[in-house]
């Protein structure tokens, strides 16, 4: 994103990342991105920005409204349609992917499945949870969704918790790498062999997944694509241009060594 925006000389002052901020609260001039506690207000009433990215749309978030009444500065969610109610907006494919991840589950025999979800309450963790529970409904899987704050710590604790039932899924989907791999690591400290045992699944590729062992399978996308995609679609913004919904290319599914047929299928 920023070799995009700085080869139309947008060094700083272009784009705020607004992410669950206080829309009250006040900021130093001269800031250009948001974090917790800063306020939106300000910037737009300065004119500090030339630009905004939302990114992490909750549910019902209240920077949607603020930023729909002040329609003289030009913002792009990063977030599905449906929660950004007349912005702009540029949209993943969650719902497509959890389908397609629990279908190639369900056809390697897997029939008792989980989930280590994100944030409960942001709209993609929505999404996803959404689908997940429909798809598996839809093909008789049993199945659990447990939701973490994305960190390895977490992602841990939600897996030591799946293992510890009776009658444990035999394939789990993570959120991020990061706690995919922290799974794989409470799995080993187990005996539980990954994926003779149990199979393991990644949200969004990474070289983390590639360099683990076993390799991770993962839904992929091209993230450098999608900023690139972004950050053109905010300079079309700035420039006066209409952006209505758009989507990003679909996730692929990359199939590696840690999912297998399940052991009841084998």
């Amino acid at each position: 994103m920023e070799l995009t925006v700085t080869a139309k000389s947008y060094v700083r002052d272009l784009f705020c990342m607004a992410d669950k901020v206080d829309v009250k609260a006040s900021v130093a001039e001269g800031m250009v991105s948001l974090l917790p506690g800063e306020s939106i207000v300000l910037h737009i009433a300065t004119g500090n920005v030339d630009a905004m990215l939302l990114v992490n749309v909750e549910l019902g978030d209240p920077c949607v409204a603020l930023l729909e009444e002040h329609e003289e500065m030009p913002v792009l969610a990063i977030a599905d349609a449906s929660v950004v109610g007349n912005l702009p907006s540029l949209s993943s494919t969650d719902a497509d992917a959890v389908r397609q991840a629990v279908r190639y589950l369900y056809d390697l025999g897997h029939r008792q499945i989980a989930r280590v979800s994100g944030l409960e309450s942001l709209a993609h963790s929505y999404i996803r949870d959404s689908a997940f529970a429909d798809v598996a409904t839809e093909l008789g899987m049993r199945y659990r969704c447990l939701h973490t704050d994305y960190t390895p710590e977490t992602g841990s604790e939600a897996t030591k918790r799946l293992l510890a039932f009776p009658e444990h899924p035999t394939a789990i989907i993570y959120d991020n790498d990061v706690m995919a791999l922290a799974g794989l690591g409470v799995a080993a400290s187990q005996g539980i062999k990954v994926p003779e045992e149990i199979s393991i699944m990644s949200w969004d590729d990474s070289f983390m997944c590639t360099a683990a062992y076993p390799n991770l399978t993962a839904m992929g996308r091209d993230v450098v694509d999608t900023g690139k995609q972004a950050a053109g679609l905010l300079l079309k913004l700035i420039g006066g241009e209409r952006v209505g919904h758009l989507m990003e290319e679909p996730y692929e599914l990359r199939a590696r060594a840690s999912t297998s047929p399940a052991p009841a299928a084998e």
